[in-house]
């Protein structure tokens, strides 16, 4: 702390230039007047210092720990209406010998606190939000020195209330809690700049954590494509794998970790497309296109017969998901395109069922558009995902939860794989 003189009131501070800074002395609550100096002595306990109601933009308040003891009894600044970076909470400052600056800067902020030597303080906690498969959060409103970074670790506890333990390796802002069903979560931020550091634990835990509701009877196959390399593994236990064609990549997926296409390579099982039966099929997944300025083939087994999924180019209005086949009758059939556009870099929920009828329906998120549709002849060809048939029309971008029912799954279960925006992942 500087070396300061008490005068008649006045604590007197030298300044670095020369000359000296005077702080009027204050040890019980009182209101501040704009462009006024206080030297706040706390040694006989805590108090509030109410800010001014009329304030001018720009304008300052100084304010400084007079004896080193806002650590064990911290003043409260009272905000009388104002936001406090842009907060509406009072400030409780503890830092130990600190020179303290309120400004108003105007809307949305209110006050800012510009502080010297001193760690940041968290005035609005840290919040999180989201489901069983997300989590992200808020780092809340630090006030002080401005921190210089954040760091981040989740926490989980089987009660939501005791026995917070850290989880391994959640230290970032977000959090895919796919094995820790059963379980609570919480958020500990810790803000650090020159001075020091400062950690705040969420205001809120999150829900318990349940596994969603999926569809029963279970998919032909499905394809959780979490793996990094290789083999694609068939969820269900039936055994269509999916082999790797020229390098299938990855990349943080919708739920865990997805399969990233560039056009040179693509998944394929030469079993499977002859058994699924196209006349009343459902075929839904997350997709993420990199580009959609031409068709890019989601999945398939089109070749000299077959039908297809796509997405992008021209035969939709807007890019969206659209499918097309060898008819029953012979000959290959028109698309079927959604309205709905599918937007590049983002993730996005399609389904597409063949009703068994002459109608199929597209669903884009939660957005379903029925179509009128011939009925599709079986395929003999192999079945090829991330191209519409063994490399044909090859994606850009990223599939992940992709599942095949031989059977059109009723509305409310596409609701359920669809789960409000947040995805669903086969359980076991």
């Amino acid at each position: 702390m500087a070396q300061k003189l008490v005068i008649s009131g006045m604590v007197q501070v030298p300044k670095s230039g020369g000359g000296s800074a005077n702080y009027t002395l204050q040890s019980a609550a009182f209101m501040a007047s704009v462009g006024g100096a206080y030297a706040l002595d706390t040694s006989a306990g805590s108090f509030d210092v109410t800010l001014p109601e009329t304030w001018a933009v720009g304008a300052p308040i100084a304010f400084m720990d007079a004896f080193g003891t806002w650590i064990d009894h911290p003043p409260t600044f009272l905000r009388n209406g104002h936001k406090i970076e842009g907060a509406e909470v009072n400030f409780t400052d503890s830092a130990q010998g600190t020179f303290l600056t309120l400004v108003n800067v105007g809307e949305p902020s209110g006050i800012r606190v510009l502080e010297s030597g001193a760690k940041p303080h968290c005035i609005v906690a840290p919040t999180i939000s989201g489901g069983t498969w997300a989590q992200t959060s808020t780092n809340g409103t630090w006030v002080g020195n401005p921190p210089t970074a954040f760091v981040y670790q989740w926490q989980q506890s089987a009660d939501g209330e005791t026995g917070w333990a850290d989880i391994s390796g959640a230290t970032a802002a977000t959090i895919n809690p796919t094995g820790l069903v059963g379980d609570y979560l919480r958020l500990v931020v810790t803000a650090s700049n020159a001075n020091g550091f400062t950690a705040a634990i969420s205001s809120n835990v999150s829900a318990q954590l349940v596994q969603p509701s999926f569809p029963s009877p279970g998919p032909l196959a499905y394809w959780r494509l979490d793996e990094q390399s290789g083999v694609r593994a068939d969820a269900t236990g039936n055994g269509y794998d999916l082999s790797d064609n020229n390098g299938v990549g990855f990349a943080a997926g919708k739920i865990g970790t997805a399969a990233v296409f560039d056009t040179t390579n693509y998944l394929s099982n030469p079993a499977l497309g002859p058994v699924i039966d196209p006349t009343a099929m459902t075929i839904a997944g997350w997709i993420n296109p990199t580009d959609v300025s031409t068709q890019r083939g989601v999945m398939g087994t089109f070749n000299s017969d077959g039908w297809c999924i796509q997405v992008g180019g021209s035969i939709g209005a807007n890019a969206g998901i659209f499918i097309g086949g060898f008819a029953v009758e012979g000959g290959y059939t028109s698309n079927a395109a959604a309205a709905a556009a599918v937007p590049v870099n983002t993730w996005t929920f399609f389904a597409v069922r063949i009703n068994g009828d002459v109608t199929l329906d597209i669903f884009t998120n939660d957005a379903k558009e029925t179509l009128s549709y011939p009925t599709l002849a079986p395929s003999t060809g192999a079945l090829g995902v991330g191209c519409y048939g063994l490399g044909g029309g090859p994606m850009d971008g990223s599939l992940d939860e992709i599942g095949v029912w031989n059977r059109p799954l009723s509305d409310e279960e596409i609701a359920q794989l669809y789960n409000g925006g947040d995805g669903v992942t086969l359980p076991g």
